[in-house]
């Protein structure tokens, strides 16, 4: 039976170190930076009576980023953080939370989790292939190249 690209992608990311019993720091930043970004892909209509809404969004959208240079530059290896994170018992419960928004907006989109996975396979593998692949190594995919 063939693995679901969920499974794939999970594959993938056990190879470049993503295990359990770890919090990785540059996941952990990586979801907020991309939590930005995904906001900073809309054109927000101003139609509120709440002034302070939009300059919100925007200062929401500019932290992203900057968490996300910081998460850059931690992956790259320029960086090294002198914090920790221990994620305390309700993770689970916010992380259900993230995957229930994910799949609203796919939703919206006309997409699903299991597509989504799908071209994030093929990024990874296309990143790998170029050797710019985020600080990892080509040797780690040569298992899922076609």
């Amino acid at each position: 039976m063939e693995k679901t690209n969920i499974e794939k992608l999970t594959d993938l990311q056990n190879k470049v170190g993503y295990v359990k019993g770890q919090v990785n720091v540059v996941a952990l930043l990586g979801l907020f930076g991309e939590a930005g970004e995904v906001l900073d892909e809309f054109d927000i209509a101003d139609k509120s009576d709440d002034p302070e809404i939009v300059p919100a969004i925007r200062k929401a959208i500019d932290i992203a980023k900057n968490i996300d240079n910081m998460k850059k530059r931690i992956r790259d290896k320029s960086f090294e953080p002198k914090v920790s994170f221990v994620p305390t018992e309700n993770l689970d419960k916010e992380l259900i939370d993230v995957l229930y928004y994910l799949n609203a907006l796919c939703i919206n989109r006309g997409t699903t989790l299991e597509e989504l996975a799908g071209k994030s396979v093929e990024k990874v593998l296309k990143r790998s292939a170029q050797d710019i692949s985020h600080g990892t190594i080509n040797s780690l995919f040569k298992n899922f190249m076609p």
